[in-house]
């Protein structure tokens, strides 16, 4: 088992990163994400990959006061601050970055709460 588990962590997944590398960004982050955005017409590439973090209240309350009413400042800051690595041309590309922009959104999930007045 022992010789199973250093194999994977020798195994590159997508844009050059490791198990271990993604091991140690959970560790610190708690969740990572890899985004899959179509590449440009023409690309050496299919598609571009870039690996995320989940944004902590820091992130969220920059995008979302710079960001009031504009969508692209909220994605462009949430985009910035959880890149950990990734295809350069994700981060050239504007029509790349508008879609992982879009997908980013859905990187917070909804959880249920109440308030009970006592």
């Amino acid at each position: 088992m022992a010789k199973e588990e250093s194999k994977d962590q020798a195994q590159d997944l997508p844009c050059g990163v490791t198990q271990a590398e993604i091991k140690q960004w959970k560790g610190k982050y708690k969740e990572v994400h890899l985004l899959t955005v179509e590449a440009e017409e023409g690309s050496e590439k299919e598609f571009y990959q870039g690996y995320f973090r989940r944004p902590d209240l820091k992130v969220i309350e920059a995008a979302t006061g710079a960001g009031q009413g504009n969508i692209v400042t909220f994605g462009r800051i949430l985009f910035k601050s959880c890149f950990l690595a990734g295809d350069e041309e994700l981060q050239s590309d504007e029509e790349a970055q508008l879609q992982a922009y879009k997908e980013l959104s859905k990187i917070f999930r909804t959880r249920v709460a109440s308030l009970k007045k006592l």
